[in-house]
């Protein structure tokens, strides 16, 4: 299920985030996620860092890539060299182990150092640590250190938090292809041999150096973001939607292209807007000079209606660099990228400057939302192009509640199930009165025919909100038109009539009451009798304005289609591994029983037999009997040929005889002690009866006694296919 949480300028409903440590020492502190404060702490530089609070927003770990920090500003033992650029262009990731009781974190970083930089793509290496802050007498201690996670990524992830509000989703993204790749973080740590990977999305390619690709989630873990500065498309940035349930990126909602040098994008709170920060054009001002201008524009996340705002347009005039490379020149406070506070504004970072901008009402249209350009002070720390990354959110409790219209002492008031904020309506519903479960009431609405008490509860895929009790005492609904009725008919045959007594007959689709198809007291069911299916109708009485209680009529078309085997007779001869299969002439998935003579023998739809007998299978369900039938019959060749046979004239035994059973086609071959062939006899066909197969002469003349060896071979045709069974002897010739 899929959330879509609206918050009018929503706070984190966590303190993971309240710490920010960024630029040139600059610290803010979003204490309770309100508006933030200076911190007062002497710190060191940061360039792009990553920090993680506790719950309560105590700060317990910062990293800048190279290094790692705890709470207390103390570098944990084995905590430098994470990669080999001390000032990394590309923040980190700290990542909580799930139920280490924030022990135990996952460090992820970028080695630029290491990257491909071909101009015809960009791929670099993410590294992992893993950090356990009770070691080293509670300093911390990073205890597995730069451990490849993607050898080649677009230098860009986020971590997601799970619908069940405790595992993660790490996202990344391939360098060179369309794939994203999310992984588990759970109480074992992340999960590499389960990666997922999802090919949706444009495809990245050629070189954006300089210019950080991101990937961005959403406050509710539906959304993501992702961007791609100047190649290809002339820059693009693509919204997704995300199961936070299943890790599945599911579809691409939108892609707005042509933005060329995106240096930022933040996600409004509700999950409505983006707000990308962009470098627009450069214009001459004099020989010497040019004026760069930078925007922040505001977009949909979602392609319909076409929208786009521009919120603010600010220049900044410098002196072009040598060569043709003037457009890569930062000058200071030229605009980097936007993150979404805690508090629930988005800042927007400015390049060696004391300030940050901020918007105050991100969710807001327009200049409605409130640009306020440099609006943060520093306190004369100096911010660079980039701030603090952080986990997503935990989730709010749902909080669902009952609306209702019309007055709820009349008649059949329209209940209605509601979040707080907006939601995706991919959600689940059931209803209840008086504390019992209603069956079937599993819409957001509900017409009400019966006073009591109502609740709801509403969940996602995860989790649930019940609401509270909403009561109802209406006035005196009549009586229903008849009693609860099931009808049970065989696909194919005519389907019964539906019949109420009585006025004021009106019958629904649907047990909500909305679906109305027909007002007289019968009902011809509007179902086709060919198609296996149980499908209830509601009949209601109105009355003087009210609406009773539904009477349920269910018909249970059941399957009527016979059973037909494809034979009928199988010949087969069971030795060794031979087995038989029966087949139907149609397939169809069906609860079946077989008998062997009579005998249960199998449940399965096509059972292996391995023995003789008169085969019955019939359909489990006898409200429509069928039933069919299959013999199988013994199909071996057996023969016999004597051992020694006396052609003296005395009329016994005077012939070398074929004894055996069955009809087949054999080969025989007799040769003497010397080797030559005496008797050569080929695809002879045997019919039941003896058959001569040597007279003991050789050209007409008698042959000596003596022994004599044969080859045997029997051709048979089981179940149309022809076996060879071939076997040799010695005869002995007496005279």
């Amino acid at each position: 299920m899929y959330l879509n949480a609206s918050h009018a300028n929503a706070q984190r409903t966590d303190r993971h985030a309240d710490h920010w440590l960024f630029g040139d020492g600059a610290a803010l502190f979003f204490e309770n996620g309100n508006q933030p404060k200076i911190s007062q702490n002497s710190l060191p530089d940061y360039g792009a860092t990553t920090t993680y609070s506790d719950m309560d927003g105590n700060l317990r770990l910062y990293s800048n890539g190279a290094s790692v920090w705890n709470g207390q500003y103390q570098l944990l033992e084995n905590g430098t060299d994470l990669i080999k650029n001390k000032f990394s262009n590309y923040p980190g990731l700290i990542v909580p182990i799930p139920e280490s009781d924030e022990k135990r974190f996952l460090l992820f970083n970028i080695e630029e150092t290491e990257g491909n930089t071909d101009p015809s793509t960009v791929t670099y290496p993410i590294y992992y640590n893993e950090i356990d802050l009770s070691l080293a007498g509670g300093r911390g201690a990073v205890t597995k250190k730069r451990e490849i996670l993607l050898g080649k990524s677009s230098f860009a992830y986020a971590a997601v938090k799970h619908c069940n509000n405790k595992d993660f989703w790490l996202v990344t993204h391939r360098g060179d292809t369309n794939g994203f790749l999310v992984y588990l973080i759970d109480r074992e740590g992340i999960h590499l041999d389960e990666v997922q990977e999802y090919k949706v999305g444009t495809p990245f390619s050629r070189s954006s150096v300089g210019l950080q690709q991101e990937i961005i989630a959403s406050e509710n873990g539906s959304l993501l973001a992702i961007s791609k500065p100047v190649s290809p498309d002339g820059g693009f940035i693509e919204t997704f939607r995300f199961n936070s349930e299943t890790g599945e990126v599911v579809e691409r909602i939108t892609t707005l292209t042509d933005l060329g040098k995106i240096t930022g994008v933040a996600i409004s709170p509700s999950g409505d807007f983006l707000f990308v920060s962009r470098f627009v054009r450069q214009e001459s001002v004099d020989l010497n000079s040019y004026q760069n201008f930078y925007e922040v524009v505001q977009f949909r996340t979602t392609e319909a209606p076409k929208f786009r705002e521009q919120i603010y347009l600010q220049g900044f005039r410098g002196t072009k660099a040598e060569g043709n490379d003037a457009n890569f020149q930062v000058e200071p406070g030229v605009f980097g990228n936007l993150k979404l506070g805690p508090d629930g504004k988005i800042y927007l970072a400015h390049v060696d400057d004391p300030y940050l901008s901020v918007i105050h009402k991100p969710d807001a249209i327009g200049t409605a939302s409130q640009f306020q350009y440099r609006g943060v002070n520093l306190n004369g720390k100096k911010g660079k192009s980039r701030l603090p990354a952080a986990v997503g959110p935990t989730y709010p409790d749902l909080k669902s509640k009952i609306t209702f219209t019309g007055d709820s002492l009349v008649c059949n008031p329209i209940l209605k199930a509601e979040l707080d904020g907006k939601w995706n309506p991919k959600l689940e519903y059931q209803w209840y009165r008086n504390q019992i479960l209603l069956e079937g009431q599993t819409k957001q609405e509900m017409k009400v025919t019966t006073s009591g008490e109502y609740q709801v509860i509403i969940k996602d895929g995860c989790r649930f909100g019940l609401s509270l009790v909403k009561e109802i005492n209406g006035a005196t609904p009549p009586e229903k038109p008849a009693e609860d009725s099931t009808y049970t008919s065989c696909t194919g045959t005519p389907l019964p009539e539906f019949v109420t007594t009585g006025d004021g007959i009106r019958w629904y689709t649907d047990i909500s009451l909305k679906g109305l198809i027909g007002t007289s007291n019968k009902l011809s069911p509007p179902i086709s009798n060919l198609l296996p299916q149980t499908k209830t109708f509601y009949a209601t009485r109105l009355k003087d304005g009210c609406e009773s209680e539904a009477a349920q009529f269910t018909i249970e078309l059941v399957d009527n289609t016979p059973l037909e085997l494809s034979d009928s007779l199988i010949l087969e001869c069971f030795t060794g591994e031979n087995k038989v299969i029966p087949t139907f002439t149609e397939s169809k998935n069906r609860e079946l029983e077989w008998t062997r003579d009579g005998q249960f023998f199998s449940n399965e739809m096509l059972p292996e037999i391995t023995d003789y007998g008169l085969y019955t299978v019939k359909k489990k369900d006898e409200r429509c009997p069928a039933s069919a039938s299959l013999v199988v019959k013994e199909g071996c060749v057996r023969f016999f040929i004597p051992t020694a046979f006396s052609p003296n004239g005395d009329g016994i035994n005077d012939e070398l005889l074929l004894f055996g059973n069955g009809r087949f086609v054999f080969d025989f071959t007799l040769i003497d002690r010397q080797g030559r062939e005496v008797v050569h006899l080929n695809r002879q066909e045997f019919n039941d009866k003896p058959l001569v197969l040597w007279d003991g002469k050789f050209a007409g003349s008698p042959m000596p006694s003596g022994p004599y060896y044969y080859v045997f071979s029997s051709y048979t045709l089981l179940n149309d296919e022809e076996r060879k069974s071939s076997s040799s002897a010695k005869i002995t010739l007496l005279r």
